[in-house]
């Protein structure tokens, strides 16, 4: 009867055990399948985002410059013809809508790019990093250039609110009333200036700071310009009454010592005259080339910096895009 009893527990037990064991098998088996459906999610998302989702990119990336160029060319066109920011704003509105529109479909690629399966931590993470940086640098850099193009366009575009003012000429009677219409029209630069200063955009930013600081070395050197004027008049009073002084000397027969002090107050004088002429002459030249140096500055900003700018992108949005497709290679071949 007890060992029936026994018999009958270890059965029991073994039953359990038996048991346990096919639930852990189904359990890891589960589990298994999951895993491997999970994987193959992540595996079917990294082909998608290599062989779709950076094409889709490629393409909203290649319809911005087009678009910019397209609003550029009609705010231009509105603007002069109606001579007005507020108009010219109005009348490219359909131009700035479309591009607004790449734009955001810009940015949403990049946003279903980062949220896709299988780019969260890892290599591919940074890699995704890397060209999110690079490309959305890119689609703010076309933003600001669209978006500030009206304060960069009416910098030197709008007499009454730009630097055009600073460009005295011959509006001038004399030197000294040049330094005082330059003046009023710096502060009147200086705010449109600091308005572009403003944009997002780096090319336009640095533009504005270039035309600010040409236009403190033109008070600058109208300052010093109209100090030297002032000074020649002082130079020339003084010189007259040395003359006198010579002559009264001569006819009297003046000692030695007198005339050798009348002469070393000429040299004094001479040597002073010298370097205020020398400051002058600094100071014009440097004027005169810092107004022949504007249109240039003006001019450089699309040939030179925003090319150089889109160089610059063109050489590394494709290379961070080929480092990442490498990344992705690499994890589907695991």
């Amino acid at each position: 009867m007890t060992t029936n009893l026994i018999r009958g527990k270890n059965r029991k037990g073994f039953v359990l055990l038996a048991g346990v064991i096919v639930f852990l098998l189904m359990t890891a088996s589960a589990i298994f399948a999951v895993t491997s459906a999970s994987r193959q999610q992540d595996r079917d998302s990294l082909l998608q985002l290599k062989e779709e989702q950076l094409k889709t990119l490629l393409d909203a990336r290649g319809k911005l410059p087009p678009a910019v160029n397209t609003y550029i060319a009609a705010y231009k066109k509105a603007h002069l013809a109606a001579g007005s920011r507020d108009k010219a704003e109005q009348d490219s509105k359909k131009e700035h809508g479309e591009f607004k529109q790449a734009e955001a479909s810009a940015r949403n690629a990049m946003g279903t790019l980062t949220a896709g399966r299988g780019v969260g931590g890892g290599k591919v993470s940074d890699a995704i990093a890397q060209y999110e940086d690079s490309y959305l640098g890119f689609v703010d850099y076309m933003t600001g250039l669209v978006d500030s193009y009206p304060q960069y366009q009416s910098l030197f575009g709008e007499g009454d609110a730009s630097c055009q003012g600073i460009f005295v000429g011959n509006k001038a009677a004399n030197l000294s009333e040049r330094e005082t219409l330059l003046t009023e029209a710096a502060g009147i630069c200086r705010n449109a200036t600091e308005e572009l200063g403003q944009s997002q955009n780096s090319t336009y930013a640095e533009y504005a700071q270039r035309v600010e600081n040409r236009v403190g070395l033109m008070e600058l050197d109208a300052t010093s310009t109209a100090k030297a004027e002032e000074n020649l008049k002082a130079f020339t009073a003084t010189k007259d009454q040395l003359v006198q002084k010579v002559d009264e000397a001569t006819a009297r027969k003046a000692s030695a010592e007198e005339l050798l002090g009348l002469a070393d107050e000429a040299k004094s004088l001479n040597k002073t005259i010298k370097a205020s002429k020398s400051e002058f002459d600094f100071a014009a030249k440097r004027y005169t080339k810092t107004v022949k140096e504007m249109p240039s500055l003006l001019e450089d900003v699309f040939s030179k910096h925003v090319a150089g700018e889109m160089k610059h992108f063109d050489s590394v949005i494709p290379l961070r895009s080929t480092v990442l497709e490498a990344v992705i290679d690499d994890l589907l071949v695991e």
